[in-house]
């Protein structure tokens, strides 16, 4: 077996994620900054020191970090912020009362989790005051978690956000690189971070997460096959009540799948019961 087919089977079985040969170079590239850091001679090297006990402990964080792509915006796909900030959370208030948990499942940098905290706060502010929430951000890269945690980011990536929220919800501070921002505390302290793979047989997150009102799973099912697309669904729905919500992404289908969702929106969907 050739060594980019044995680094995409190892890829697929432990991610889920396929690795077509169209991503070869793109694999190799990102591979080779770490063969320069562990200071080896080749791919082959790095792939055999991945492959042993060693290597399996103390690289596999850094291969999945070089592997998995952890693109993401504040407030994308908007039309589905818009849906919850107005019409789900009407429902949602209106059947499961005043405390809400959420999902954002893969949560890469943590921009969807403080997006979605930020349309509970308003409307906390403008339709609820007694709105209780939290937020869950899983995702199996930790160096996405561990910026997702600081809740700082460059300014040019908050020009998505409303002018409202940028004053309401950020911090601003000036560097010798530029600008950066902060998400306030009051929004830091309603998201929590854990590192999570979806294709795990068994979740393991914090008892009062078990049971969400919503989750969000967006842009990562495109790069799974069918049957696993399904699985994994499947056991988030495990994760989630009744009348609850899920989001996935817009070009991510589920039409086909046997599945306890009703759907509601363009890729929003109700649970039912099973």
């Amino acid at each position: 077996m050739g060594l980019f087919r044995k680094l995409a089977k190892f890829i697929e079985e432990e991610t889920g994620i396929r690795m077509p040969p169209a991503k070869n170079i793109m694999l190799s590239g990102r591979l080779s900054k770490r063969v320069r850091v562990l200071g080896l001679e080749s791919l082959e090297d790095c792939v055999d020191y991945l492959f042993g006990e060693e290597g399996k402990v103390k690289e596999m964080s850094h291969f999945i970090d070089a592997v998995t792509t952890n693109k993401t915006e504040f407030f994308r796909e908007r039309y589905q912020m818009d849906y919850l900030g107005g019409q789900g959370l009407y429902e949602l208030t209106r059947t499961f009362g005043d405390e809400l948990r959420l999902w954002s499942a893969p949560v890469s940098e943590g921009h969807e989790a403080y997006s979605l905290a930020m349309k509970l706060e308003q409307w906390c502010e403008t339709c609820m005051p007694g709105l209780r929430y939290s937020i869950l951000g899983v995702d199996l890269s930790e160096g996405a978690l561990k910026r997702a945690t600081s809740g700082i980011y460059p300014i040019n990536e908050v020009t998505p956000m409303s002018e409202e929220f940028r004053k309401k919800y950020l911090l601003k501070k000036d560097t010798e690189k530029g600008g950066i921002v902060r998400v306030v505390p009051k929004l830091r302290d309603k998201v929590s971070f854990r590192r999570l793979n979806l294709m795990d047989e068994y979740y393991a997150v914090p008892l009062s997460f078990r049971s969400a009102h919503v989750i969000f799973c967006r842009n990562v099912l495109i790069y799974f096959d069918k049957e696993r697309k399904e699985q994994v669904v499947r056991k988030l729905l495990t994760h989630l009540l009744p009348g609850g919500l899920f989001f996935s992404g817009a070009s991510e289908s589920l039409t086909g799948m046997d599945l306890p969702l009703e759907s509601v929106d363009s890729s929003i969907y109700r649970r039912l019961e099973d």
